[in-house]
C-alpha cells in the first residue's frame, strides 16, 4: 500500500509539473525563475481534467496537513475557485492567511488579494476593523518588498482599479513584469494601447511581446491586434485639400489634383 501511494504522489506531481509548465510558458524546472508554486496555481485557476483536479485537491489536503505552506496556498485556490471541493472564499482565505504566516509569498499575494476584493477585516489593533483594500494593499506592499513580482503586479493592478494612482502604478507593473509576471507585462500594454498610460502602440508592442513570451494567451492575440494597428497608421494616407485656384475670366480653371502622402 506504501509503494501504491508513493507512485500515484509521483504521478500525481507528474501531471500537475506539466501542467505549470505548461501554464507559465513551457518553461522547465532548471530556469532560476521556474516557480512551481505559482505555475500550478496558475494552472488549477485554468481548471483541467477532473482526475487530475481530484488527485491535486487530495495530495493539497495531504500536504497542508503535514505543515507544507505551499501546499496549503494551493489547496486555498482550489476553495477560492471551487475546484474539486465546494467554492468556499473564507475557507480559501483561511488557508492563504495560514501559509502566509509560514513566510510563503505567494500565500501573501493570494491573501492579499483576495482581501482587496472582499468585505472588511478585523486587525489585531483592539479588535478595530481595517477597509480590505487597505488591508489588502499592506499584504502585498511586504510582498513586494521581499521579491515577490506577482506581489508588485497585484499591488501595482490594485492601486490601478482601485486608488486610481497611475504613477504608483506604472512603476509597479514595469517592476513586476521584469520580474517576469506575464498578467503584469499584459496589463501595461493594454493601458498604453487605450488605457490609462496613454495611447503609445510602440509601448504596447514591446509589453505585448513580453505577455506573449511568458504564456499569455490574450497577450499573444493583442500582439498580433497591435502590429496590425501599427501596420495601417504607417501606411494610413492623408489626402491634401485642394488648393484655391485664381481663374481669369476667359481661361479654363484645373484644379490641381490632391496629392496622397505616406506618414
Amino acid at each position: 500500500m506504501e509503494g501504491s501511494n508513493s507512485l500515484r504522489y509521483r504521478m500525481v506531481l507528474a501531471m500537475l509539473v506539466a501542467l505549470g509548465a505548461q501554464a507559465c510558458g513551457g518553461v522547465v524546472q532548471t530556469r532560476v525563475e521556474y516557480d512551481a508554486q505559482s505555475c500550478v496555481e496558475q494552472a488549477l485557476r485554468r481548471g483541467g481534467d477532473a482526475g487530475t483536479i481530484d488527485a491535486a485537491r487530495d495530495q493539497f489536503t495531504d500536504g497542508c496537513e503535514r505543515g507544507d505552506a505551499a501546499a496549503c496556498s494551493q489547496l486555498g485556490v482550489m476553495y477560492e475557485y471551487g475546484l474539486a471541493v465546494a467554492m468556499d472564499v473564507q475557507r480559501a482565505k483561511e488557508l492563504y492567511d495560514r501559509a502566509c504566516n509560514q513566510g510563503n509569498r505567494g500565500a501573501c499575494v493570494n491573501y492579499g488579494k483576495l482581501l482587496a476584493e472582499g468585505a472588511q477585516v478585523a486587525t489585531a489593533e483592539e479588535g478595530s476593523r481595517l477597509a480590505s483594500v487597505e488591508h489588502g494593499i499592506r499584504v502585498l506592499s511586504q510582498a513586494c518588498r521581499e521579491g515577490d513580482a506577482r506581489g508588485c503586479g497585484e499591488l501595482g493592478r490594485l492601486l490601478l482599479t482601485k486608488k486610481h494612482d497611475t504613477a504608483s502604478s506604472v512603476v509597479l507593473l514595469r517592476q513586476a513584469c521584469e520580474g517576469g509576471h506575464s498578467d503584469s507585462c499584459y496589463l501595461l500594454g493594454s493601458q498604453f494601447d487605450h488605457g490609462e498610460f496613454g495611447n503609445d502602440p510602440v509601448e504596447a508592442l514591446a509589453f505585448y511581446q513580453k505577455a506573449c513570451g511568458g504564456g499569455h494567451q490574450r497577450g499573444c492575440l493583442h500582439l498580433d491586434l497591435i502590429y496590425a494597428k501599427i501596420s495601417a497608421r504607417r501606411s494610413s494616407v492623408k489626402v491634401a485639400a485642394p488648393s484655391a485656384v485664381a481663374c481669369a475670366p476667359g481661361e479654363a480653371c484645373h484644379q490641381r489634383t490632391a496629392q496622397r502622402q505616406t506618414r
